[in-house]
């Protein structure tokens, strides 16, 4: 998936919402994280980059959301198709041994 300025807007709009719906100061949000302040700032301005995926997990726990509303506000929609094992309906990871 190619990043883009929009998604990094889009997740930082969603994460400064959930932190302000749960009333907490970036500070608050950042110690949640076991980050500093002024990383949450970035990130809720777009400028941080894309978070990897345990850290989009942790600000799903952090938020206090499923982990899927973080994927779709960083750009990851329905149409994804994530599956269990990191696969993709276009790259199917097949961890199988093969038949003889």
């Amino acid at each position: 998936m190619n990043v883009d300025t929009t998604d990094l807007e889009s997740l930082g709009t969603y994460i400064r919402g959930r932190r302000q719906a749960l009333g907490l100061t970036q500070t608050q949000l950042g110690q949640r994280l076991g980050w500093m302040q002024e990383r949450v700032s970035i990130l809720e301005n777009g400028k941080y980059g894309m978070p990897s995926l345990p850290a989009l997990a942790r600000l799903a726990i952090a938020c206090e959301v499923p982990l899927m509303d973080i994927l779709r506000a960083a750009g990851y929609g329905e149409d994804a198709h994530l599956g269990v094992n990191g696969s993709t309906a276009e790259h199917p990871t097949d961890n199988r041994p093969e038949s003889p």
